[in-house]
């Protein structure tokens, strides 16, 4: 049997992996009556990787003691946000079209375009370098 001291419920109690899971999702469970969740806080807040992480989900979702809340979009894809309970998971939205994918192309490109404009308009100014004003300068 395997055992380890953990801080997390109890300080400083000696418990066995089954317990730690147990208390981990006891803990995460309390957390996610309040506020809906993605897997980076739960590891933020059981301190654990998001590996083990999305281990938990998997188990409380088959035992239907979380669902999906709402999805929220990232730089990309959609984040999943889990809430404590047993109803119906939101919708998952559709994906970007083809038209979408182009609209957001051409902004960040004029972005860009914009960015390097500066760049190039930039008039560089040489200036002495105090810190190495010991070595000779041969100008």
């Amino acid at each position: 049997m395997i055992v380890q001291r953990v801080g997390l419920p109890n300080n400083g109690v000696i418990m066995n992996q089954k317990e730690i899971k147990d208390k981990r999702i006891e803990y995460l469970l309390d957390r996610m009556k309040a506020e809906p969740m993605n897997n980076h806080q739960m590891a933020d807040l059981l301190c654990c990787s998001i590996k083990c992480v999305q281990k938990y989900i998997t188990e409380l979702r088959f035992k239907k003691m979380i669902y999906i809340e709402k999805y929220e979009r990232r730089s990309g894809s959609y984040g999943v946000y889990y809430m404590a309970g047993n109803k119906p998971d939101a919708e998952r939205p559709a994906p970007l079209s083809q038209i979408q994918y182009n609209e957001r192309y051409k902004a960040r490109n004029a972005r860009v375009t914009k960015f390097n404009e500066k760049l190039t308009n930039f008039k560089f100014v040489p200036r002495m370098d105090i810190a190495a004003s010991w070595l000779k300068n041969p100008c």
